[in-house]
């Protein structure tokens, strides 16, 4: 198969799996990232320069046995003050934020009780999946 053909199909097989995380702009991330905290929810967020999201992320936040569980969002060219307030040192960068055991109880909560998860692998299936998952597990 020609590496132009494999291109092709990639962007058709990406067009046609839609996107629904939530994009949020710099100026609103603090406030959804404690409303989920709030619902109990953890909170994943890729952080990108590109025109789109990885497709593996997409396809996992479409996952059913995660659905409802997690609230996936976005962030597309993050300004500096947000990179540094995130700890993102690169783009693509994908972190899970969540609160042990639910000790989010208000937005006056202590901070130590929130916990940031970085995803280090690779931007495939799999390897998204299983980081999604172990987060979602160890938050409850």
């Amino acid at each position: 198969m020609k590496f132009n053909n494999i291109i092709e199909m990639t962007k058709d097989i990406s067009d046609s799996i839609g996107d629904t995380t939530l994009k949020f702009g710099s100026y609103e991330l603090q406030e959804q990232v404690t409303k989920a905290l709030l619902d109990k929810k953890p909170i994943f967020i890729v952080f990108y320069d590109s025109r789109d999201i990885s497709i593996s992320y997409r396809v996992v936040s479409q996952l059913s046995a995660l659905k409802d569980k997690a609230v996936f969002s976005n962030v597309r060219l993050p300004s500096k003050d947000v990179m540094e307030a995130f700890g993102v040192q690169k783009l693509p960068s994908l972190i899970a934020i969540f609160a042990e055991g639910g000790q989010i109880k208000d937005s006056k909560s202590k901070p130590e009780y929130v916990q940031i998860a970085r995803f280090k692998e690779k931007f495939v299936f799999h390897e998204v999946k299983k980081f999604v998952v172990q987060v979602k597990n160890f938050f409850g």
